[in-house]
């Protein structure tokens, strides 16, 4: 309660100590007690982020991006032209007329790879399907994917991982396609007998065979799509001296009906009198998995003195081979020499860019292999020192499964997963001298919680959130992780399959998304704190609000069970809400309940009342809330975080994409819960009197509004909704300072509540108290 004011003497003013509560740089601990915290820490730290000279600011708001929602989650979504990688910046030393960056007396100048035009992509769950943004920022489907997808830029290409075969989005014509492996290797063909030694044949001229080849089903890949017939190799040689034209086409077996015709024309007689390989190439066609199809030499000129030879391998049955001399015939003593491209690509999860390769991991049937492609394409991964793969650690394609992949400074490190942890680096310039060496056998992370920050690389476990600065610091065996301020959260709410991270790059922030967990924890990676000898990294916490139903567009209705109320529209009727994931009370996160049995400060979404439609419930034994006047707001929940040009986007479980936005201090128009929590303070053997107080703010403009609050009992943001607050001060920021508080405790938590902003520049600098003890 509150004590009347008392006249201090000058021999009471020698009792006098002032406590501030300034800086705030150490962030949030919410793994201690607020009586076990630093004063320069905070028991909760709700939507604030830290500045890097100090102070608090509110964070910015959201806006909406797009213009329609999906009805699935939003998993990922990125941008093309693509956030810029920064592997593919070139930094060198130079003299031209770029801008300026100096080291030591040196020049140098960062080429950043050119830009033109925007389209964006989403990839949703449970339905795995992928969109391209109109230009109406409305969502269009583009195609439906084997798994939940990541997305790799690449050229004009986006390079589609969905746990199956690679797959890429063509730019030019908005299609989704299979990727495919055309390089020279084995796995570069559909099907091969080129290493076939001939010792048969089968002739082609006029008034014979004019078509012979190869009767072959193709592999096994995803069913909805095809693959593009790029080439066939054919071994023959001319007999005599035939005329015309030699070609090479594909039918489809079940009906014979023409697939492709090659582009590539052979004269018959430039073809030599030794067995040799022909090469057609084709332009068009498509090829559908698990088809069996006729690759064929196509010859209708000379006669059966001069014609071209098809070469063969003898067997004694099974042949594949397959001629036309008016009608299809097979051969089963005979396999035709002929190969066709291309092969299958490789299955992959996740992957990135690095030196004008695409690397790629996560393959279900071979975790443990790191696959590289070709320079500059995405249709070769089995050429000899061009595209392939390399096993993780050992050859043993399952030994080591990879959890993720990241590129830092020119190196790519690759983690291990929870079953097998390791830390590697992919050292060489190239296939010749590719290596992995193992750095750290204790360490694993996700593809989803390892980001790279500029400059540093954060990743994250089921053990916390580590830099790689750390850990080359302190080691393999390392006790402590940047994220040991908020471990109790990690703890408690970690997946390794729904945890995942993204990047603000304006602010350097790495936001930190946990299942089951309504706040975003968010890491401040430009603001290391030297405390008690070593670096630490500040956290605060994110809520991003979707409506409030305290607001003039809603009321709270008495349902018939005794103290639970639903929302309907201000007019009455159905306020079309959807089932939110979490509901916010008080600025607290209040549970879920079961609708006509809640208990005090639960909610759900039903009908308990034969509305005719759902709606939320809510209990609160307190009266109505219309009433009671508390706050009460629905939880927009991220689902996937993208950065591009410096912006953050932020997609939720409402089906929308939002853009942090500076220039606004709500979130859609909606009002944003701010809460500060300081430390606690006890005196160990006397009440003390809390004699006045001063909030220290910073705003571009006058007015604006916040609540001291003062707890005699340590909590949570999440127990304010039932606390008790033991003394409340309204202050208007800017024009109350240095105010008579006048109240005695044992113990006290001061904290920041129910603040108003009239606009983005608000800033906490300071709270300041001035304690009495009265022991005179």
């Amino acid at each position: 309660m509150l004590i009347n004011y008392r006249h201090v003497s000058p021999r009471a003013q020698k009792n006098l100590k002032p406590i501030v509560l300034d800086n705030f740089n150490l962030g949030v601990n919410t793994s201690l007690s607020a009586a076990a915290i630093q004063a320069n820490e905070m028991s909760s730290c709700v939507n604030f982020k830290l500045l890097p000279l100090g102070g608090l600011q509110i964070r910015e708001g959201l806006t909406r991006y797009t213009t329609s929602p999906l009805t699935e989650r939003i998993s990922f979504f990125t941008f093309f032209p693509f956030d810029i990688d920064l592997s593919d910046l070139r930094v060198f030393e130079d003299t031209t007329d770029r801008e300026w960056k100096n080291s030591a007396g040196r020049q140098w100048a960062i080429e950043v790879p050119a830009s033109s035009g925007t389209d964006e992509l989403i990839v949703t769950q449970p339905d795995n399907k992928l969109y391209l943004l109109n230009s109406l920022k409305a969502p269009v489907e583009q195609a439906t994917l084997e798994g939940d997808a990541t997305i790799i830029p690449f050229g004009d290409k986006a390079i589609i991982c969905d746990g199956s075969f690679l797959k890429y989005w063509d730019k030019n014509t908005n299609t989704v396609l299979m990727a495919y492996d055309d390089g020279s290797g084995d796995d570069g063909y559909q099907y091969d007998n080129t290493a076939l030694t001939p010792d048969t044949m089968i002739k082609l001229y006029s008034g014979g065979n004019t078509k012979a080849g190869v009767s072959f089903e193709t592999q096994d890949w995803d069913s909805s799509y095809t693959i593009t017939i790029t080439t066939v190799e054919i071994y023959a040689l001319k007999s005599g001296s035939p005329t015309g034209n030699v070609g090479c086409e594909l039918y489809l077996d079940s009906d014979d009906s023409l697939v492709a015709t090659a582009t590539t024309i052979y004269s018959a007689a430039d073809i030599g009198t030794l067995s040799e390989k022909l090469t057609f190439t084709f332009a068009s066609g498509t090829m559908e998995h698990l088809t069996v199809y006729n690759a064929v030499l196509t010859y209708a000129g000379g006669d059966a003195s001069n014609y071209i030879q098809l070469e063969c391998d003898t067997v004694t049955a099974s042949g594949d081979s397959k001629y036309y001399d008016g009608a299809w015939k097979e051969d089963a003593l005979k396999i035709a020499v002929v190969g066709v491209k291309p092969g299958r690509p490789p299955s992959a999860m996740f992957g990135l860019v690095q030196a004008n390769r695409i690397f790629v991991s996560g393959d279900p049937f071979n975790p443990g292999v790191l696959w590289y492609s070709n320079l500059n394409t995405v249709f070769d991964w089995s050429t000899a020192d061009g595209g392939g793969w390399i096993g993780v650690i050992d050859d043993n394609v399952t030994n080591f499964p990879v959890g993720a992949l990241v590129s830092f400074f020119g190196s790519i490190y690759i983690f291990g997963q929870q079953s097998q942890p390791y830390l590697c680096k992919l050292s060489g310039s190239d296939p010749t001298d590719y290596a992995i060496s193992p750095i750290f056998q204790r360490i694993y992370s996700t593809y989803k919680t390892a980001k790279h920050t500029v400059n540093d690389l954060w990743f994250g476990s089921d053990s916390g959130i580590n830099a790689l600065s750390g850990v080359e610091q302190f080691g393999d065996l390392r006790t402590e992780n940047e994220s040991d301020a908020v471990d109790d959260r990690i703890k408690s709410y970690w997946d390794d399959e729904e945890a995942f991270t993204g990047y603000n790059s304006a602010t350097g922030q790495c936001f930190l998304k946990l299942p089951n967990y309504a706040r975003v924890l968010v890491v401040h990676t430009k603001n290391p704190i030297l405390n008690q000898g070593k670096i630490r990294y500040p956290w605060s916490e994110y809520i991003f609000v979707k409506e409030n139903l305290s607001s003039s567009t809603y009321k709270w209705t008495a349902s018939d069970t005794a103290n639970e109320y639903y929302v309907e529209l201000a007019s009455g009727g159905d306020p079309s809400l959807s089932e939110p994931s979490y509901l916010l009370m008080q600025d607290s996160v209040i549970t879920n309940g079961t609708v006509g049995s809640l208990t005090d400060h639960t909610w759900d979404y039903g009908d308990n009342d034969t509305l005719g439609y759902s709606t939320i419930y809510i209990r609160d034994d307190s009266g109505d809330p219309d009433t009671t006047s508390v706050r009460i707001q629905t939880v927009l929940e991220p689902t996937a975080f993208a950065n591009y040009h410096n912006e953050f986007y932020i997609a939720c479980d409402d089906g929308y994409i939002y853009k942090l936005d500076s220039t606004v201090e709500k979130d859609n128009s909606v009002e944003v819960p701010y809460v500060l929590g300081g430390k606690m303070f006890e005196s160990p053997y006397n009440d003390v009197c809390l004699e006045k107080y001063d909030v220290s703010c910073g705003t571009s403009s006058t007015g604006a509004t916040l609540d001291l609050e003062i707890y005699e009992e340590d909590l949570d943001v999440d127990q304010l909704h039932s606390a008790s607050t033991d003394a409340s001060f309204s202050i208007t920021i800017n024009t109350d300072f240095n105010r008579n508080l006048n109240y005695n405790v044992k113990k006290f938590l001061p904290m920041l509540r129910n603040i108003d902003p009239d606009d983005t520049e608000l800033r906490i600098n300071n709270i300041s108290l001035i304690v009495r003890s009265l022991n005179m």
